[in-house]
């Protein structure tokens, strides 16, 4: 009898040590897959201003972008030079979106609803020499996690 009693022990401490491990590891599964990206996502949008803001064949695209309706939407794959860096310089676990908009215009056209968006903008201005009728516009880059 105290045989049986025994192995009932050993039974009940092996599954209470196997509950106790999985509930370990769904609370630390749940931390990573949280995990806070905002500064990360910041810093690279910040690179891809300072790129896009420097190269004169980007900014020539982006002036040459018709905004008569105020705002112009851009996604990944749009035949630009500019929206093929931007692809290029985020992570394929990301997806972003480009609004380009006339100076006191916002548009958030594009970005969905039901995740965090990071969203940071610049201006972008033409060589008054090249283009001297051209007023600057505002590139809005919104991220967001797949």
């Amino acid at each position: 009898m105290m045989n049986k009693k025994g192995w009932i022990r050993i039974v009940e401490m092996f599954i209470a040590i196997m509950i106790i491990a999985t509930a370990v590891l769904l609370v630390a599964s749940k931390q990573v897959g949280e995990r806070d990206i905002s500064s990360e996502v910041y810093e690279k949008q910040r690179q891809i201003f300072e790129v896009v803001g420097s190269n004169d064949v980007y900014r020539e695209e982006i002036i040459g972008i018709d905004l008569s309706g105020g705002c112009v939407n851009l996604n990944r794959g749009d035949s630009y030079g500019f929206i093929d860096y931007i692809d290029k310089s985020v992570p394929n676990s990301w997806d972003f979106v480009v609004n380009l908009c006339k100076i006191g215009l916002i548009s958030n056209k594009g970005s969905p609803n039901d995740k965090e968006v990071f969203v940071s903008e610049s201006v972008i201005s033409a060589v008054v020499d090249d283009y001297p009728n051209e007023e600057p516009r505002k590139m809005r880059l919104s991220v967001w996690g797949k």
